[in-house]
């Protein structure tokens, strides 16, 4: 994992992994972002990873979207931050 971003002060394009992944839902919490991928079988986070907040098994911080990989295959109704 790399360490997170400045806050950026306007809208920027997600890119690295999920680049090139629709979007079907988006959540943003104060410093950390989660996406869930139109397949509704993938959640992606990233940010300040503080608490383990990214799910990734690590409290490390991302700048760029990583799978949650607890969550492949699964169903995602809903994602909040």
């Amino acid at each position: 994992n790399d360490t997170a971003s400045p806050k950026a002060s306007s809208p920027t394009p997600i890119t690295g992994a999920l680049e090139d992944v629709p979007v079907d839902e988006i959540s943003c919490g104060a410093r950390h972002t989660a996406a869930v991928a139109s397949a509704r079988t993938s959640l992606w986070t990233w940010g300040a990873g503080a608490g383990g907040r990214l799910g990734h098994g690590s409290t490390l911080s991302c700048s760029q979207p990583h799978a949650v990989k607890e969550m492949l295959d699964r169903k995602i109704l809903v994602v909040a931050c």
